[in-house]
């Protein structure tokens, strides 16, 4: 078979496919860094804000434990006013149910959220979440809550026990 382009128009016409593959392989790739900055972006947004809870916890925790008493007590005021101002129903010794369950805790019990809740036409609850350092912590906690004369019962679930150690939890306290 006759060669009818000469070598220079061979190369030039070679350069230009090399080209044209590259200018599609960029595309491409502009292509797929969009296509991730768009479907990345919320996750990206939700991970900051988690990070940002994650570090306002972090700070409650240290106010906490650093034995920073008033702190721990100005803030379970200031939850008192709050539950007070939402709820007009609320019975004046909410705060004194809450000081109980919190004086209760043993030194492996990190209580993370008191919530109150009281039902028009039933009797009033706080729900406890936290985290137990071992269950026996967690079992004893319970024990102390059951037998404290101002509710009625502690109950909390079997899901409780599936952890050995950091164990997070959530007692059910009934009222009297």
């Amino acid at each position: 078979m006759f060669n009818l382009l000469p070598e220079v128009e061979k190369k030039s016409i070679e350069s230009a496919y090399v080209a044209r593959r590259y200018q599609l392989l960029f595309t491409f790739l502009l292509l797929t860094i969009l296509a991730a900055l768009v479907f990345l972006t919320p996750s990206f947004i939700v991970a900051k804000y988690s990070q940002r809870e994650a570090n306002i916890e972090l700070e409650n925790a240290r106010l906490v434990l650093s034995g920073n008493n008033q702190e721990f007590g100005r803030q379970l005021a200031e939850v008192q006013r709050k539950v007070v101002a939402l709820d007009n129903q609320a019975p004046v010794g909410t705060s004194e149910f809450i000081a109980t369950v919190v004086g209760h805790r043993g030194s492996g019990i990190k209580v993370n959220h008191i919530f109150y809740h009281k039902p028009k036409n039933a009797t009033s609850t706080l729900v406890v979440k936290g985290v137990a350092r071992t269950r026996e912590n967690l079992l004893l906690f319970v024990e102390k809550l059951k037998t404290e004369e101002a509710f009625v019962s502690a109950t909390f679930p079997v899901s409780n026990f599936t952890k050995d150690r950091d164990i997070e939890f959530n007692v059910d306290v009934v009222l009297k």
